[in-house]
């Protein structure tokens, strides 16, 4: 059973925790969150709430609750313009908005890299297509990515130069998936020096997620960093990365940073694992803009009230990646130290008649 897997993953890695709680203090904790929600409160765990000085255990929101909230404001007839990556970057770009241009896509085994299709028969001539591709940039590296449902890092390749030509048996493994559906080829882009210091194995990106007011004025929720480790090619979280939250005010890192608990290790970082710097203080490069570009972008899509966004940031400013209607909001709760800290997300909760009272000090 997977629920009962899950419980004693946590539980060993609580148990070598060597900053953690007493373990009556653990199960006293546990009880009175379950006792409140009426279920087992798996989130005492996901979001490190087993750490001595986690002491606002009732700030943080059980899973069940944030992923009910998607549907409560996404109009589910416009997630593709979000969930489709190639409607999102037509639609955004169309409208101004600076995201990243789709080099080539494909439609089972039709590609377009223009306004013409090519109808490739077998991987020689999708090896000769690639090359025409990445021949025209100036960074020649490519992400390819499913069109739809490349969720958690999932379904992506990333190729550069010094993988050209592709091998006969990563040429074919490539072109039999894409085949299969449909993908999208972009630049990889240039992230600024900063994080390129911090992280140089993928494009790390902001994790910023916004709520559209009735009145139209978008609401940023919180921001976080997600960052790869141990030469990762993605960021995701659920792919081996971590995050650390961001200061709206001042775009500064937090002190820690998290992994997954799901992956069994429980791991903390206050410094990157692979380059060494260290998080507390570290500052995001146009933080401010990346705020705009997104209060900006969420104000373009009125039925989609509720988006994470993810951003690069390149040398000269950011850049919009994709929007997600259906985000992972246990990183937002984790990056917010407890969402019912957030007075934003006290508003959503309202708007959408969830009652959980806080407990005052």
């Amino acid at each position: 059973m997977v629920f009962v897997r899950n419980i004693r993953k946590f539980f060993r890695v609580v148990v070598k925790e060597k900053n953690r709680k007493p373990i009556l203090t653990l199960i006293r904790e546990c009880l009175s969150l379950w006792i409140r929600y009426g279920s087992f409160p798996m989130h005492y765990f996901s979001r490190y709430l087993y750490i001595r000085g986690k002491n606002n255990i009732e700030d943080y929101v059980p899973n069940k609750i944030l992923y009910s909230l998607w549907p409560r404001f996404n109009d589910e007839k416009l997630i593709p313009l979000l969930s489709n990556k190639l409607i999102f970057f037509y639609y955004f770009a169309a409208i101004r908005i600076n995201t990243i241009e789709i080099l080539a896509y494909n439609i089972n085994h039709f590609f377009y890299a223009g306004n013409d299709p090519e109808l490739l028969k077998d991987a020689g001539q999708f090896g000769d297509f690639l090359l025409k591709v990445m021949s025209r940039l100036k960074n020649k590296s490519v992400y390819i990515k499913k069109t739809i449902n490349s969720l958690g890092g999932k379904n992506i390749y990333k190729i550069d130069e010094g993988d050209l030509p592709l091998g006969n048996k990563r040429k074919e493994e490539i072109f039999n998936t894409l085949t299969q559906s449909g993908y999208i080829i972009q630049e990889t882009i240039k992230q600024h020096p900063l994080l390129e210091k911090l992280n140089q194995s993928c494009v790390n990106t902001l994790r910023i997620d916004t709520f559209l007011r009735k009145d139209g004025t978008a609401g940023v929720i919180s921001a976080y960093l997600r960052y790869g480790i141990s030469g990762a090619i993605v960021d995701n979280t659920s792919s081996g990365g971590a995050q650390v939250s961001i200061d709206l005010h001042t775009g500064r890192l937090d002190k820690y940073g998290y992994a997954t608990i799901s992956d069994g290790e429980g791991r903390i970082y206050e410094r990157h694992p692979d380059s060494g710097i260290v998080f507390d203080g570290y500052t995001i490069p146009f933080f401010a803009e990346a705020l705009d570009l997104v209060r900006n972008a969420a104000q373009r899509i009125p039925g989609l009230r509720l988006v994470g966004w993810d951003v690069g940031i390149t040398e000269n400013g950011p850049v919009l990646i994709e929007g997600n209607h259906d985000y992972d909001m246990t990183g937002t709760d984790l990056a917010l130290y407890g969402s019912l800290k957030n007075p934003l997300f006290r508003e959503i909760f309202q708007e959408a008649g969830i009652q959980i009272a806080r407990k005052r000090s």
